[in-house]
């Protein structure tokens, strides 16, 4: 599920080449046809943001799914979810919030991750907003965050923006490395230290002191 923010539609990602196989966003807003223009542009970020993510969560062996199916629930509850390659959005969420198409990013990400289990969940969640918001979202919209109130172990925003902190103080392939290996179910917290020579609570440690500082 994706945390409830409401941002830009507008997005700063910057395109890669599209992979030789190609893919598809099946997009389905017959519930809701009054949403079609919406959903419609929303597809449309969706597709430009495909070949960039499946590139950044590429490991050896995997091909993530070339079908995504995206169903936008007149009656459904919530915000989003997502099961294998297909996403349901709640209608009405967006609705209200039609500047939100991030949410339904965060969800793409989850189909080109395709952990075979959720877990870490904090990583897995952390992940898929590092994605939304360093390599979609505009820069003005990541998040602001209170270091004395954040936790690793509660993912999402606050784990995206150390994952990004750790590629530019500590190694450019992090995310790709840790990426592999909760797809390859070999994750541990052992895993940070191989790649920084530190261990994970001194490095969030570390990563709330920098934030202090700005």
């Amino acid at each position: 599920m994706v945390r409830i923010t409401a941002l830009l539609l507008a997005t700063a990602l910057p395109m890669a080449a599209a992979p030789q196989d190609k893919f598809e966003i099946r997009m389905d807003s017959s519930e809701v046809p009054e949403m079609k223009e919406w959903a419609d542009k929303a597809k449309e970020a969706m597709e430009k943001c495909y070949a960039p993510f499946a590139e950044k969560l590429k490991s050896q062996g995997f091909t993530p799914p070339r079908v995504v199916s995206v169903k936008i629930r007149k009656d459904m509850k919530g915000i989003a979810g997502t099961a294998g390659s297909r996403i349901e959005a709640a209608a009405e969420w967006f609705r209200k919030r039609p500047d939100d198409t991030g949410a339904l990013i965060h969800e793409l990400a989850h189909v080109i991750q395709s952990y075979p289990k959720y877990y870490p969940v904090w990583l897995v969640e952390g992940i898929a907003d590092y994605l939304r918001f360093w390599m979609y979202e505009p820069e003005s919209r990541r998040p602001r965050l209170n270091p004395q109130r954040i936790r690793y172990q509660d993912g999402y925003q606050p784990v995206g923006a150390f994952l990004a902190w750790l590629e530019k103080q500590y190694d450019p392939q992090i995310v790709n490395k840790l990426n592999a290996a909760c797809r390859e179910t070999r994750y541990k917290d052992d895993l940070f230290k191989d790649c920084t020579k530190k261990p994970l609570d001194e490095l969030w440690d570390e990563f709330k002191a920098s934030l202090g500082k700005k």
